[in-house]
């Protein structure tokens, strides 16, 4: 009823009008959305160009180039930082379109979520390389019987005598030197190399 009555025909159906139930509001409207001609940012339309969705992305609050997102290189404990992965990450989100703040949100989210499952990983193989070493223990206890400790000291000192210092750094860093397997090896190899000097087949003297 408050279109002048020449339009009203003409504009009966219009979506825009519609929407407004009186002349001065349908005025307000008008006069903001002058005031804020340059300001607001309208989201391209279907057959926006590349173009068009740069400056879109740039008004929203994107960097110049994927250089200038300034995320932190210094990640969580346990993780290894990697120059390569960075710079594909942020040319990544330079296409999507983020500003500096998404990118820093996302960013560090991924860092700690990351770190965080490492962590999990790491002490799920803790504890079943533990719990496999226990049953082996155990198993090799109950093999051995009382004999278990004096039988674990040779296996030690055969070890400790053939094999060289750099192969023992290894398996005490990868704690294999703890496998049951292999004390059990070493024990066996024990007794061979034990019952070879007591024929006189080789080195004389204590293991």
């Amino acid at each position: 009823a408050w279109v002048p009555e020449d339009y009203r025909e003409e504009f009966r159906n219009d979506s825009t009008l519609n929407i407004f139930t009186s002349q001065d509001a349908f005025i307000k409207a008008v006069l903001a959305d002058r005031k804020d001609n340059g300001v607001a940012v309208k989201i391209p339309g279907e057959n926006a160009t590349e173009e068009d969705w740069g400056k879109f992305y740039d008004r929203l609050g994107r960097p110049a180039s994927s250089d200038d997102y300034g995320l932190s290189k210094d990640i969580p404990e346990g993780l290894d930082f990697n120059e390569e992965f960075y710079n594909e990450f942020t040319k990544e989100i330079y296409t999507a379109g983020l500003s500096k703040k998404q990118a820093t949100q996302i960013y560090n989210w991924y860092n700690n979520k990351s770190a965080e499952m490492a962590k999990d990983i790491d002490a799920k193989i803790q504890a079943s390389y533990k719990k496999s070493v226990d049953d082996a223990v155990a198993s090799l206890k109950k093999e051995w019987g009382t004999d278990y400790q004096q039988n674990l000291d040779s296996a030690v000192a055969m070890a400790n005598k053939f094999l060289s210092p750099a192969t023992k750094q290894y398996l005490n860093a990868t704690k294999l030197g703890n496998n049951p397997l292999l004390i059990k090896d070493f024990y066996n190899l024990s007794k061979q190399v034990s019952g070879a000097q007591m024929r006189g087949e080789g080195p004389s003297g204590n293991i």
